[in-house]
């Protein structure tokens, strides 16, 4: 599993910079809805083999996924937040590294436009939502769009961590994975069903493209829900 996880990750890499000794992999959509496949058949696991009995706490399981994120999330985050002042000092303030599209629309996001996207920077939960969002500069309000790369500025340019949109996602999931990951196969079957319909009527109306091609939560959960699924294959085949 490591090290189909390590090409996963070399996918999403290359699809960001370029090819790597002529090799392009599975490129980046499959790789991240692969990982969301592989989230789904770990959560399966731990919720079935550890979190159970006394510690089948709904908060425990949470809090511990939380744990495993935000130190090396907030580690990232501090080291481009340091960066970035280092380029306002050194560049006389010519320079704002990161946090460029903050200094340049400060005048055009109203309060809680500016409050949802400091949250959502320190705190991961909504970074998924920005790809469907655009800024109105003359309100400073924050609108609902199907196409982000049609609006300016696009709000993805606000995430300081921008690549950590898929950590917020696999937050959703894990909020909603210990009522669903432990039912019935019927149950998850339909919610897979429902998914994919979903997807399909998506796709029917036009929305092809990123970000409802991967981006958006309940077209998504179907890969989740099929990591679950091979979980219980796993142990049919174990057993």
């Amino acid at each position: 599993m490591g090290i189909i996880r390590l090409l996963l990750a070399l996918s999403v890499l290359v699809d960001h910079s370029g090819s790597i000794f002529g090799l392009s992999f599975v490129g980046g959509e499959i790789a991240v809805q692969s990982f969301y496949i592989i989230s789904g058949f770990y959560m399966s696991l731990i919720l079935n083999e550890k979190y159970t009995g006394v510690n089948g706490s709904y908060k425990l399981f949470l809090s511990n996924r939380l744990l495993r994120l935000f130190p090396t999330y907030w580690l990232v985050l501090f080291l481009i937040m340091l960066s970035s002042l280092f380029f306002c000092f050194y560049s006389n303030f010519e320079r704002f590294g990161s946090f460029k599209f903050f200094v340049e629309y400060f005048n055009e996001i109203n309060f809680f436009s500016f409050c949802y996207l400091i949250f959502t920077n320190l705190f991961l939960v909504g970074q998924d939502l920005v790809m469907f969002l655009g800024l109105n500069t003359e309100t400073g309000a924050l609108y609902f769009t199907e196409n982000f790369r049609q609006t300016n500025p696009e709000l993805y340019q606000f995430l300081l961590v921008p690549q950590a949109w898929t950590v917020a996602l696999e937050i959703m999931f894990y909020s909603i994975a210990p009522f669903i990951l432990k039912q019935n196969y019927k149950i998850i079957i339909f919610l897979m069903i429902g998914s994919l319909a979903l997807r399909i009527l998506l796709l029917s109306k036009g929305l092809n493209y990123d970000p409802w091609t991967y981006r958006f939560f309940p077209t998504e959960l179907v890969f989740f829900l099929t990591g679950n699924l091979s979980y219980r294959l796993y142990k049919i085949i174990e057993s």
